[in-house]
């Protein structure tokens, strides 16, 4: 196992992503950390997202082809104990949803979508207003004018008397959709 210790109440927000290549089951150091990712992962609840670098899936899922040599050289002289943690480690992780990067013709097309999706489940919209009567139909309204598709620069202004809730419909907003640009900043005059 790895040689640090981790604090599970400060883990359960991690995300991981897993490379695995051709030469991944060669390193007892990648096979170690990858048992303690699937621990993390099916005892803290954490997100993991096995890639599949040049390396059929199926191969890692069942330690077979070039990488399953690899993996049978790592395994020698280790224990029945320790390589059975890694085959468990390596099938599971491999079963999960991921890339494979033999689907791609553009790597950079590839890496781009594998961050967007990351930020996409980093950045989850805050519920911090949900309680409020009457704002869900003031977000739903705003949201429909918007044009959140486009990729254009966006400012929202609401404009109306004092003390109708002007800010407070406008900070919701903000918490909805701020995580979906890289730019974001609320003014509000009162």
């Amino acid at each position: 196992m790895a040689s640090r210790e981790a604090d599970p109440s400060h883990m359960s927000f991690y995300r991981r992503l897993i490379v695995f290549s051709k030469n991944y089951a060669s390193s007892t150091w990648c096979l170690n950390e990858l048992v303690e990712i699937h621990m993390c992962f099916k005892e803290l609840n954490q997100m993991v997202i096995p890639i599949f670098y040049d390396v059929d899936p199926s191969d890692v899922r069942k330690q077979t082809g070039e990488f399953g040599e690899g993996f049978e050289k790592t395994c020698k002289g280790k224990s029945d104990d320790h390589k059975e943690r890694w085959i468990r480690a390596l099938t599971e992780v491999a079963n999960l949803a991921g890339e494979d990067s033999r689907n791609w013709s553009d790597e950079a097309n590839m890496i781009e979508k594998i961050a967007k999706d990351v930020l996409n489940k980093l950045m989850t919209s805050s519920n911090d207003f949900g309680d409020f009567v009457g704002i869900t139909a003031h977000l739903e309204k705003l949201n429909s004018v918007l044009s959140l598709e486009s990729e254009e620069v966006r400012m929202v202004g609401i404009v109306r008397a004092s003390g109708i809730g002007k800010s407070t419909i406008g900070r919701a907003l903000y918490s909805q959709l701020s995580g979906r640009f890289h730019h974001h900043a609320f003014v509000s005059y009162t």
